[in-house]
């Protein structure tokens, strides 16, 4: 599935989501 077939909002807000995980296991990754 790549983002043309998603509304960019909802791409966005998922990949948010993503990023959002990653930092409360992880502490700030990047």
């Amino acid at each position: 599935m790549t983002p043309e077939h998603l509304p960019t909002e909802q791409y966005d807000a998922q990949l948010a989501e993503k990023v959002v995980r990653l930092q409360s296991m992880d502490g700030a990754v990047f």
